[in-house]
């Protein structure tokens, strides 16, 4: 945007001296050619702006999508590791952990109606030590 300003000073400085491409017969008849060109200019500038804006926009969006679908991977994969559901549970819980926050706590329900905590996962030690503590807590 800048490169256009200073093409555009540069541009109107000449023409009003009577030197550059679009000196015409009268001030106003090359300041009006002038003006029209700096118009195509500017519009050319919005223009290959907005075309960056998208691309980048468009990149996040491929780079997001690429990483949902490693973490979904990754997920399935874990899921389908183990047929003890606590093994698998606990494995989840890591994998969350920090894609989707920073502490994962799962408890599970028996069929009695208690809760059980079967894993926790942090991005810190001591927080992990800390959600585990919570399992032994009364609820």
């Amino acid at each position: 945007m800048s490169a256009n300003f200073a093409l555009s000073a540069i541009a109107i400085a000449a023409t009003a001296t009577g030197r550059g491409p679009f000196v015409r017969q009268s001030l106003s008849e090359s300041l009006a050619f002038l003006q029209a060109f700096l118009c195509v200019s500017a519009v050319s500038t919005f223009l290959l702006s907005a075309a960056a804006s998208e691309r980048d926009r468009m990149r996040q969006a491929a780079e997001l999508s690429s990483r949902t679908s490693r973490f979904l991977a990754e997920a399935s994969e874990k899921l389908a590791s183990s047929l003890d559901y606590e093994t698998t549970l606990a494995a989840v819980a890591r994998l969350m952990v920090p894609t989707l926050g920073h502490d994962c706590i799962v408890d599970v329900v028996e069929p009695d109606g208690s809760v059980r905590r079967v894993a926790e996962a942090s991005i810190d030690p001591e927080r992990e030590r800390r959600c585990a503590s919570y399992a032994s807590s009364p609820r």
